[in-house]
């Protein structure tokens, strides 16, 4: 629903000559009576006790006492057709477009089609739905500007004279185009660039009506361009019919001792109405009220979007208050709501319009963040009361003694039973929050600590025993995340306890311990220990990627948290478990192959791919003793997936491998290929000086992921982008998944080159790229 502040008037307009179509004659004099944001027009000597010719209401003693001078004026009461617009049948309304000297239509504003597209017919649905079709509402619009003659703040509708001009003004503008004979209410729709804020309802009482066409006209909305909804629209035309405000009009409203209605009802803010207001409106009989004047009873409640059945349960507190219980459910009367259920709520015929004459009574007063997610800010979102062990199903009332209860939940729609309850000085009330709450347990652990309430009366005693209590024991329950309770006791000093063990999620539990509507909420986190892997990429070439590509027999690392409890490395041979971790891989064929580790660390593992795995896609498990991951890693596994080791370890920079001289005599000289730099603690190029060209310089370098090459044929080796042939491609020989490769001799030209770069082709898959300096 959309934030709104909406006013309602209620004129009294005197017959006046305004124009053609108008009436003459004396005009009678007015007075003013202000409810909160309603202004009765009255005519001066009129009775104090107009005639309130009611509607039907719910059999006695719920039909409420009608209080003030005017009985059924704007009142929870039954509606007094004297003054208010009927609701049944078919309305005829007539849509005028209003500007004003200050505020006309520009260039690429709505058209009035398009305004009338936008209110009218989602309106005229909205009713009949609201109805079950026993109104419709008929709008009728006038295509044309109609410009004022006043700009609208120079009406200020404060007196009884500013109210009275102002409907004249607008009555005798439209005039020549309008037979409002034809029309039971007016509406207007404001030009876009008026800037007010509220949609209004005028209403003009009996006696100081206006004349137009020779009929007396009544009732008028005013709808600001901004405000053109027909939620808006239908709010306002309910006040018409006698609907009051229940949202407060007052600005505060943190005040708790009257707590807006929320989305329950269209005269708050919502779209749907309560089963009080149709029976008021006629849209449903006073039989579908089921009245336990004794205080005690039960009915079986169909949902009031639906025609049928029972719609509300009522129980008599005083002439002017009822306590009531009806079912809702989300639908197309209902689309706002955040759940369903049974509603209660009080009625009170002595409060007035905008100060809370319906009270609802939440469910659900307070709670965890994430049970007020539908709609944050409102009140009341979560309201409704539901069976079953996982709901709140009681609500306790004090004052009248009165103990709701959702007993089951059919097709049919809720069973709900109230009762009086005596002695209720010793009916648990409150529940004081002991201990055990924001601790931490273990995944699939019961937590360190129960948790613990006191059960206090309505006199602040402790409730003995509360387990044992025939209407309102503490009830545990878990609300969210994958816990369980698993005991539950109670003893003679009120303290309840529950015990409470974690699942196997890390999702933050909540658990609710309730005595009907009271509630507290325990939070507790989840500690969860076990290896959470991240990425998998070549032990030599660190490429990240979506995917990594994985050779049988290559070394791989595997980075994550919580992956082993300890730093550990082993010797060859490699075993499958190193400090209690293990790694498994599940390959295309779904069989699963521990690989051998290297080495284990709280955030790394260096293993080995297993040789026999099958190529494709694979997932891989990391085990600890706390437990296996929940989510696999993915890789591809391929017959190569070439990775040249660097000196520093990160998969680029100077390569890890050597120069093999070949001297005059035959004997082969290792030459380095870098150097430790201490000061910038790195290893670094160490430039290669190729000498005479009756010494041929080969390289040697390291890797992993080779040796599955198709043939040498497929090995290629660039420097500086020239082509060098390759001597040997394959394992390494001593050490398991180490691949070499050995190419040359490098040219004699590339004497003085530099730094240049070196680049591993095998099957058409390239490895990384490291650095090779010459001078």
């Amino acid at each position: 629903m959309r934030n709104r502040r909406v006013g309602v008037l209620a004129a009294a307009l005197c017959a006046a000559s305004m124009g053609a179509g108008l009436g003459a004659g004396r005009e009678p004099d007015g007075r003013l009576i202000r409810r909160g944001h309603v202004l009765a027009g009255i005519p001066e000597g009129a009775a104090r006790q107009a005639s309130p010719q009611p509607r039907l209401a719910p059999a006695a003693p719920c039909n409420l006492h009608s209080t003030g001078e005017y009985p059924g004026l704007f009142s929870a009461a039954a509606t007094s057709s004297t003054y208010h617009l009927r609701s049944t049948g078919t309305l005829r309304g007539v849509l005028l477009f209003l500007e004003f000297p200050s505020a006309r239509t520009q260039p690429g504003d709505a058209t009035t089609q398009a305004l009338y597209d936008e209110l009218a017919p989602p309106y005229t649905r909205m009713m009949a739905s609201l109805s079950y079709n026993r109104l419709r509402v008929d709008i009728t619009p006038i295509h044309k500007w109609y410009l004022m003659p006043r700009d609208f703040h120079q009406y200020p509708l404060r007196t009884y004279g500013d109210l009275r001009e102002f409907f004249r003004a607008v009555i005798s503008a439209a005039d020549a185009d309008v037979s409002f004979a034809s029309f039971d209410f007016i509406t207007v729709i404001t030009s876009q660039s008026l800037d007010v804020g509220a949609a209004q309802a005028f209403l003009l009482l009996p006696g100081v009506e206006a004349s137009a066409d020779g009929v007396l006209m009544k009732f008028m909305t005013f709808i600001p361009r901004r405000l053109r909804f027909h939620d808006v629209l239908a709010h306002e035309n309910l006040h018409l019919m006698g609907l009051q405000d229940l949202y407060l009009l007052d600005a505060n409203t943190n005040d708790d001792s009257i707590r807006p209605f929320g989305r329950w009802d269209v005269m708050s803010s919502g779209y749907g109405l309560t089963a009080w207001h149709k029976e008021k409106l006629g849209w449903i009989e006073p039989s579908q009220i089921t009245c336990l004047a004794a205080g005690s009873g039960q009915a079986t409640l169909t949902p009031v979007g639906s025609a049928t059945g029972v719609k509300a349960l009522a129980v008599p507190v005083s002439p002017t208050r009822v306590m009531v219980a009806e079912a809702r459910e989300t639908g197309p009367d209902d689309p706002a709501l955040c759940e369903s259920g049974v509603i209660i709520y009080s009625v009170d015929s002595a409060v007035e319009t905008g100060e809370g004459p319906f009270q609802i009574k939440p469910a659900k007063l307070t709670g965890p963040a994430l049970l007020r997610s539908c709609i944050p800010p409102e009140p009341n979102a979560y309201a409704a009361y539901d069976a079953g062990p996982q709901s709140i199903s009681r609500h306790f009332e004090p004052g009248p003694n009165l103990l709701f209860e959702v007993t089951g939940k059919q097709a049919s729609g809720y069973t709900v039973r109230v009762r009086t309850v005596a002695g209720a000085g010793a009916v648990p009330r409150t529940l004081r929050k002991l201990s055990g709450d924001n601790q931490t347990a273990g995944m699939n652990r019961e937590a360190a600590e129960p948790l613990a309430v006191r059960v206090l009366n309505g006199n602040g005693q402790p409730v003995p025993n509360p387990s044992a209590d025939e209407f309102l024991p503490v009830q545990w329950h878990v609300v969210s995340g994958t816990g369980s309770i698993t005991a539950a006791s109670s003893d003679a000093s009120g303290e309840a306890r529950a015990r409470v063990k974690a699942g196997a999620s890390t999702a933050p539990i909540v658990v609710r311990a309730s005595i009907g509507s009271t509630a507290q909420y325990f939070s507790l986190r989840v500690a969860d220990s076990r290896p959470v892997p991240a990425s998998v990429v070549n032990g030599a070439s660190f490429r990240q990627g979506p995917i990594a590509a994985l050779a049988p027999g290559s070394w791989a690392v595997l980075t994550g948290s919580g992956l082993a409890s300890q730093t550990a490395a082993a010797e060859p041979p490699y075993p499958f478990s190193l400090a209690g971790t293990a790694i498994t891989l599940r390959d295309s064929r779904g069989v699963n192959h521990p690989a051998p580790l290297y080495y284990v660390s709280p955030g790394q593992i260096n293993f080995l791919v297993p040789e026999n795995a099958a190529p494709g896609a694979a997932a891989i498990t990391v085990s600890t003793e706390e437990g296996a991951s929940a989510t696999p890693v993915t890789a591809l596994v391929r017959a190569v997936a070439p990775g040249i080791f660097t000196a520093n370890a990160s998969g680029s920079g100077v390569a890890a491998g050597f120069a093999a001289r070949v001297k005059f005599n035959g004997e082969v000289e290792s030459v380095p290929l870098f150097f430790y730099d201490e000061p910038g603690r790195r290893f670094e190029n160490l430039p290669l000086r190729l000498g005479a060209p009756e010494e041929p310089v080969y390289l040697v370098l390291f890797g992993t992921g080779l040796r599955g090459r198709s043939g040498l044929e497929g090995v290629r080796l660039f420097v500086g982008g020239v082509s060098l042939p390759v001597q040997y491609a394959g394992p390494q020989g001593v050490y398991a998944g180490l691949d070499q490769l050995n190419a040359g001799p490098l040219p004699a030209a590339m004497q003085g080159a530099g730094l240049m770069a070196v680049q591993v082709e095998v099957d058409g898959e390239f490895a990384n790229t490291v650095t090779l300096a010459i001078q």
